[in-house]
């Protein structure tokens, strides 16, 4: 088995804003100090997310952290987690994951299949499936404790949810390529949830849409964000996931 740490570069339209562009991954081999940076090829896909961004000196920033890393990772002292903080504001990574691998080159490729989802053909992109797929194993690999299935709902239904750690339940949902109209009446049912268990759990909303820039799923995005606890973006649930479980595990 492998040591892995990796962590992903995101671009924020705002330094208050929660929604994103991945950028490019960052994966340490701990073990041979060696070190590859996946970076986005569509940087049509980046411009069309922020038409003010300077593409050009994202690119030129892009090259200066390969460039970077690749000689700091040589160094006994090196810490992804210490490289990675001080990049805050517009472009920042998320918190490290550790986590064990049996092959770095087939994780590597997963993690970019992953991440970097606009570089990927249609065809070849991932399935909900496979990214709740990709998700658990990662949290599995990376010694994190969690739970999948129902909990008790406020009618004493069953409620199914991807990942439970403690108090908190998570949901994923996939709304990239439908029709918002028959989507509304699933979020709201979901919303409803949020509201009636807010008191027990803290209800934590995933999906894969960005309603700044994908404006026909504007009030299907409101809904859930009414009730819930927090929403996240794909990206988000390993970095949140991890923090939350080693908040558990210090309690």
């Amino acid at each position: 088995m492998i040591n892995i740490q990796y962590s992903v570069l995101c671009h924020y339209p705002s330094i208050v804003s929660r929604d994103c562009i991945t950028l490019g991954v960052l994966i340490y081999n701990t073990d041979e100090k060696s070190i590859i940076f996946e970076t986005i090829k569509n940087w049509q896909r980046v411009r069309s997310f922020n038409d003010e961004l300077d593409v050009e000196l994202i690119k030129v920033q892009l090259e200066g952290i390969e460039e970077e890393v690749s000689e700091l990772c040589k160094h006994k002292s090196f810490n992804l987690a210490d490289y990675t903080r001080f990049y805050i504001g517009e472009v920042k990574f998320t918190e490290v994951i550790n986590l064990v691998a049996e092959d770095f080159e087939e994780f590597r490729a997963e993690c970019k299949r992953q991440y970097l989802i606009c570089d990927v053909d249609k065809a070849e992109r991932p399935s909900t499936a496979d990214q709740l797929k990709f998700i658990r194993n990662t949290l599995k690999n990376s010694k994190v404790v969690y739970k999948t299935g129902n909990i008790t709902g406020y009618f004493n239904e069953n409620v199914n949810f991807d990942f439970i750690i403690g108090n908190y339940a998570i949901k994923i949902f996939s709304f990239e390529g439908k029709n918002e109209k028959r989507l509304v009446k699933n979020v709201k049912d979901w919303a409803y949830d949020a509201y009636k268990l807010k008191d027990k759990y803290k209800i934590i909303f995933a999906t894969d849409i960005n309603p700044e820039h994908q404006k026909e799923y504007k009030v299907i995005y409101k809904i859930l964000e009414e009730e819930c606890y927090k929403i996240l973006t794909l990206a988000d649930i390993i970095p949140f996931v991890s923090r939350i479980n080693n908040e558990q595990v210090v309690v």
